[in-house]
C-alpha cells in the first residue's frame, strides 16, 4: 500500500507541475502577445505607419531617403545658363527630407492665388454656408478675357458653385476667379491662406517656393479641410488643362495634383504640385524674366531629374 500510495503521489505531484509549467508559458505568451498588440498602437509614431506589417515596414524603410543634398547639382545644371531667375523647392512627403534652390527667393504668385481661393470656398461649402449646386449669376465687372473661357458665357449666366471651382482650376479662368472671391470674400480668403501656411499677404504680395510648399502639404494631410473636402481640391488640380510643365516631366500614368501661375508680360511661369509616385512628393518651380518656351522646357526638366533621381534611372 505504501508503494502504491508513493506512486500516487509523485503522479500527483507530477500532474501538477506540468500544469504549472502550462499556465506559466501560456501567460507567459499571453502576455507576449498582448505587449505585441499593445505596441502595434504606437500611439507616438505617425498613423502610416503605425500599423504596417513588418515585411511592409521594412521594405519601405529600404526605399526611404533622408537627404537629396546630391540632386541639386542636377538641378543647377538645368538652370545654368537660363534667362530667367528660377526658385525651386522640393519635399518628399513620406520622410519630411526636402532640398530648394532659391527656395526663399521672392515671386509674383499670380494665377497661384487661385488655390486658396478654393479653399476658401470649399471650406464654406464645408461649413453650410454654401452648397456646390448653388447658383451665382456673373455680373458683368467680373468678365475677364485674360484667362480662361468663362467669360464667353456672358453677363447675367448661372453657374453652379462646382461649376465655378472647375473652371478656376482647370482653366485658371479669371472670370471664375471674380465670382468666386464675391462670394467667399476677401477676408475669407486671407484666413484660408493663412491657416493653410501662407504668409500674410505684403507689399506687393510675393511668395515663396517654399512658402507655397507648406498650402499644398496642408491639402495632402487636410489639416485645414475636412477630407472629403481635400479630396475635392486636389482633384480638380489634377484635371487641369496646363500639363506641358511638372506634369510632361514624369510618365503619363503618374497623377500630378498642381496649380500653374502665368503672367507672360512680366515673365512669370511657375508650377507648384504634389507628384503621386509610390512615395508621394511637393515640387515648387517659380521663374520670373523667363519666357514661356524656356520656362516650360526647365520645368518640366527639372521635373524629369527629381523623378528619375528618386527611383534611380
Amino acid at each position: 500500500m505504501n508503494k502504491k500510495r508513493a506512486i500516487i503521489v509523485i503522479s500527483l505531484v507530477f500532474l501538477l507541475l506540468m500544469n504549472l509549467i502550462f499556465v506559466y508559458l501560456y501567460l507567459g505568451l499571453n502576455k507576449q502577445n498582448q505587449m505585441c498588440k499593445e505596441n502595434r498602437n504606437f500611439k507616438l509614431l505617425s498613423p502610416i505607419i503605425a500599423w504596417e506589417e513588418v515585411n511592409q515596414f521594412m521594405e519601405k524603410q529600404n526605399n526611404l531617403r533622408v537627404s537629396y543634398s546630391d540632386m541639386k547639382p542636377l538641378v543647377f545644371e538645368i538652370l545654368n545658363g537660363s534667362r530667367g531667375e528660377y526658385g525651386v523647392y522640393f519635399e518628399d512627403m513620406t520622410t519630411g527630407a526636402w532640398v530648394g534652390i532659391n527656395e526663399k527667393g521672392n515671386f509674383m504668385p499670380v494665377s497661384l492665388v487661385k488655390l486658396p481661393l478654393l479653399v476658401s470656398v470649399l471650406k464654406k461649402v464645408e461649413r453650410g454656408e454654401l452648397a456646390l449646386e448653388q447658383k451665382v449669376i456673373i455680373q458683368k465687372e467680373f468678365l475677364d478675357s485674360e484667362f480662361g473661357t468663362l467669360y464667353k458665357k456672358g453677363e447675367g449666366y448661372s453657374a453652379s458653385i462646382k461649376e465655378l471651382l472647375t473652371y478656376l482650376v482647370e482653366e485658371s479662368d479669371n472670370t471664375a476667379f471674380h465670382t468666386l472671391l464675391a462670394v467667399s470674400s476677401i477676408e475669407e480668403f486671407e484666413v484660408a491662406r493663412q491657416a493653410m501656411g501662407l504668409p500674410i499677404l505684403n507689399d506687393p504680395g510675393q511668395i515663396t517656393p517654399k512658402e507655397y510648399a507648406n498650402m499644398l502639404r496642408s491639402l495632402y494631410f487636410s489639416t485645414y479641410l475636412r477630407r472629403s473636402f481635400s479630396e475635392v481640391a486636389l482633384s480638380l488640380m489634377i484635371s487641369t488643362n496646363f500639363n506641358s510643365e511638372l506634369p510632361a516631366g514624369v510618365p503619363n500614368t503618374i497623377k500630378v495634383a498642381h496649380k500653374v501661375g502665368i503672367n507672360i508680360p512680366h515673365g512669370y511661369y511657375h508650377d507648384c504640385g504634389i507628384i503621386y509616385d509610390d512615395y508621394p512628393y511637393i515640387l515648387c518651380v517659380m521663374s520670373k524674366n523667363s519666357t514661356q518656351e524656356e520656362a516650360n522646357r526647365i520645368i518640366s526638366e527639372i521635373s524629369k531629374i527629381v523623378y528619375n533621381y528618386k527611383h534611380k534611372v
